[in-house]
């Protein structure tokens, strides 16, 4: 049996076979390290980039600008919870890059929010995706080609 490892308030979630226990809405939710895949959809992980950027901005009175997404894996929760998504991306803070790292929740709703127009519509992304973490990774990890 694997080991479970509590979530810790900006540290990141394993893909490196711990299971992870996360409060995801005020309940807490396992996730299960062997079941993480990785998400090929570009236009998805772009869309779930500029989302993370926008929300930390918003709660966190940044002015990080969104480069681009460079991976990204999913999961889906129990209970038809959604989808957890964890994702790499590049952002500028005061014209440096950075490579961040955060994890957004999909939650199951009824609207296709993917299917809104750019620029993001902040209100409706918030229906469906909410921000868990987001946190800025060591300089020595490089963005995967």
């Amino acid at each position: 049996m694997a080991q479970v490892q509590p979530y810790r308030n900006m540290a990141p979630l394993k893909l490196d076979g711990a299971n992870t226990q996360i409060d995801l809405g005020g309940k807490i939710t396992t996730l299960e390290s062997k079941l993480w895949t990785p998400n090929h959809d570009e236009d998805l992980l772009q869309l779930l980039g500029m989302f993370s950027v926008m929300e930390h901005n918003r709660e966190k009175g940044c002015s990080l600008k969104f480069v681009n997404t460079y991976e990204g894996w999913y999961q889906t929760l129990p209970q038809n919870r959604g989808t957890l998504h964890k994702i790499h991306l590049v952002a500028t803070d005061k014209g440096v890059p950075g490579n961040y790292e955060a994890c957004v929740w999909e939650k199951n709703c009824t609207q296709d929010w993917k299917k809104m127009n750019l620029p993001l519509d902040a209100h409706l992304m918030k229906i469906h995706l909410e921000l868990v973490y987001f946190i800025r990774l060591c300089p020595e990890i490089e963005p995967r080609a």
